[in-house]
């Protein structure tokens, strides 16, 4: 939806930009907060934004020196890694360890990518003797379950997953909103054979991580697919591949594989290597605008028998994905392969390659954008906003990034937050709580005054019933009417929901079709009269489901 609005302006109906600005929550738990102390200049919103410059620099930070080291990951400002049975935490600017894994050899993790979903880690699947894989032992060292690691609580859980049982080995992983895609594995055969037809792909539901549904693959060759490199962008995964199969008379190498993830379609799009011993497998990839870009990696049609052998180079793949055009850039010097590559922030990558004491490298992308302007970055279905409210209508967009044009004229990314109604917490684009706590509406000390209701309502935070005993005049279609019972979460009829003078069921709202029983008994606002109180838990529901005036 390229540029619907700008600062100030309104779209038909006199719909208005839903964004709230300012570096406390808003009470309007509708909009979409960007914490930003002053409002910008103007506002544009689209899915993609032009873009800037292009480097790679070192990031001044090594990998612990263990050559197991794998798994790097960013959660909650801080970079995390795996080494065997340890989990390591760089702060203060050291590695430490953050927690050790029970000493079974199905938590070892060998060639494991690890994602992050808010503020757990998923360690997904992998191979439990790094010195066997591609040996005719290599099916007995499969694992088939996924670590869940909770860095707040500094716990984890160890989770089967009964639908993978062998496609397991040299898996790539990435996030599309809740869900995990990981793709490519071993098939279960012995050997290297044991790679033939490693292309498929599971949607893991991040809620649920037991769950493994096959949903399509990518390369249908019977080649070995080991190191597919896999990006995620606008609900799409986008594939490359350096392995010695081929389409006929065109190798992988020469092919982007697109899968959608809506339509579960997979099609292709022939590209051009230009460069020898450019990398085309086991490379990290970051989607930033409309570009993907990969780096590093291994030459084509090589398969590494040591991951530290990695290639060096200083281009970057780059391929449009709204042209379909594929080309490099010089970007600087380095090497990875994604089992060590993170995102930092939407525009920064962070990388290392396989191996202890590997130095990262950090991708940096400049969006040009001038001073005082903001950008808001359409995303695919997840992070789902109001964009525009109208009278009788909105518009609903999802959002992937919020940007802040900086005095340089390159936009600087920026936090920004959603409401969601069932934690009762202002949530990040990215899935972290704002402050760690939930940051209510403040409700008032009384009730004192009008509550205008929300036209849909939800039920408590904490799912408890919540019975309160306070006079009232609410207002319907049909006039107003005065009552002293009020409650949320009530049971008595078959629907949960919220009602007023239950003992003559005047009027009562049901949260399962969020609508009022009897329309004509529909409630719009409620007035507590002067030195009214209730519960903390109710004042903390209406203030959630109501504007005072």
């Amino acid at each position: 939806m390229a540029n619907i609005m700008r600062l100030g302006g309104g779209v038909g109906g006199g719909g208005e930009l839903n964004v709230a600005y300012g570096l406390t929550p808003p009470a309007d738990t509708s909009k979409l907060w960007v914490r930003i102390a002053d409002k910008p200049n103007s506002v544009t919103v689209q899915a993609v934004i032009p873009f800037g410059n292009e480097a790679v620099t070192a990031y001044g930070v090594s990998i612990p020196n263990d050559t197991g080291a794998q798994g790097l990951t960013y959660c909650n400002g801080l970079l995390y890694i795996f080494s065997r049975l340890d989990m390591y935490v760089y702060e203060n600017g050291s590695w430490s360890k953050f927690l050790t894994f029970s000493s079974d050899a199905s938590r070892v993790h060998y060639t494991a990518p690890s994602v992050v979903i808010g503020k757990k880690i998923f360690r997904l699947f992998g191979h439990s003797n790094g010195s066997s894989m591609g040996s005719t032992a290599s099916i007995g060292y499969n694992i088939t379950r996924i670590l869940v690691i909770d860095t707040e609580t500094k716990t984890y859980s160890d989770v089967s997953v009964p639908s993978i049982t062998s496609c397991c080995q040299l898996g790539n992983a990435v996030v599309v909103g809740k869900k995990i895609y990981f793709t490519a594995g071993g098939n279960g055969a012995s050997g290297t054979s044991g790679y033939v037809g490693s292309s498929h792909i599971y949607e893991i539901d991040s809620d649920d991580p037991s769950t493994a549904t096959d949903i399509g693959y990518l390369f249908t060759t019977s080649a070995d697919m080991r190191g597919t490199s896999v990006v995620a962008a606008g609900g799409k995964l986008y594939a490359r591949h350096g392995g010695s199969a081929a389409e006929g008379s065109i190798p992988y190498t020469d092919w982007m594989e697109i899968f959608d993830l809506e339509t579960k379609v997979l099609t292709r799009n022939q590209i051009s290597i230009s460069k020898g011993g450019q990398g085309s497998c086991f490379m990290p990839g970051i989607n930033i605008g409309k570009y993907i870009y990969w780096f590093g990696g291994v030459p084509k049609g090589k398969i590494p028998t040591s991951f530290i052998t990695t290639h060096q180079t200083t281009y970057a793949q780059r391929y449009n994905i709204e042209t379909g055009e594929f080309d490099f850039v010089t970007v600087g010097e380095h090497a990875g392969v994604y089992i060590n590559s993170v995102m930092l922030t939407n525009s920064e990558l962070l990388f290392a390659k396989y191996g202890g004491n590997a130095p990262l490298y950090k991708f940096k992308g400049a969006y040009e954008l001038e001073n005082g302007k903001l950008f808001i970055q359409e995303g695919f279905l997840d992070n789902t906003w109001n964009a525009v409210k109208g009278k009788d209508w909105d518009l609903k967009v999802g959002v992937s990034g919020v940007y802040l044009g900086g005095t340089d004229g390159y936009a600087q990314a920026k936090d920004a937050y959603l409401y969601d109604l069932t934690q009762q917490k202002w949530i990040s684009l990215d899935g972290t709580p704002f402050g760690g706590v939930t940051p209510e509406p403040t409700p008032t000390p009384t009730l004192e005054g009008t509550w205008v209701l929300n036209e849909r309502l939800y039920p408590s935070s904490t799912g408890a019933v919540i019975n309160e005993n306070i006079n009232f005049t609410a207002v319907t279609p049909n006039g107003n009417f005065t009552g002293v019972k009020i409650g949320v979460g009530y049971t008595a009829t078959s629907t949960a929901g919220f009602y007023l003078n239950q003992s003559t069921t005047f009027a009562t709202y049901q949260f399962s079709n969020n609508q009022w029983v009897d329309s004509a008994r529909a409630i719009s606002q409620i007035t507590f009269p002067a030195g009214a109180t209730a519960s903390d838990e109710f004042r903390a529901w209406l203030a959630s489901n109501a504007t005072k005036q």
